[in-house]
């Protein structure tokens, strides 16, 4: 969905703190905002330490706001940021609207899974 949504944020050391709002959820036309935490930490042999709490609500979640989490260990190798990350939210099969046991697939999955990625930035040149 295309809506607007603003945010605002402030860190202090090791610990980032955001409140995301949109006032036109999905083209809900209903208020939703998202209050985060983030806390990183250097780990020896140049490892990083990342965890993360969110929790959604406002009108668009109306009975159905909830917390998200992860943790994760993070290694930069040259150009490129590896991240294993373990994630998931607070919701269940009857949160999202499916009945107990049903197959979620990827779509609205709420189930804690491992997430591996690598990410860089470009332009690699020293500047």
């Amino acid at each position: 969905s295309d809506y607007p949504e603003l945010y605002a944020g402030i860190t202090f050391g090791p610990v980032e703190i955001k409140q995301w709002f949109t006032n036109d959820y999905s083209g809900t036309d209903l208020d939703a905002l998202y209050t985060e935490m983030n806390y990183g930490f250097e780990l020896p042999a140049d490892f990083g330490l990342n965890l993360h709490l969110g929790y959604n609500y406002g009108d668009a979640f109306d009975g159905f706001e909830y917390f998200d989490f992860s943790v994760g260990v993070a290694k930069t190798l040259g150009n490129f940021n590896l991240e294993l990350r373990y994630l998931g939210t607070e919701l269940d099969e009857q949160d999202v609207g499916l009945p107990p046991g049903s197959s979620f697939g990827d779509v609205f999955n709420p189930e804690p899974r491992v997430v591996f990625s690598v990410s860089t930035t470009f332009p690699w040149g020293g500047e």
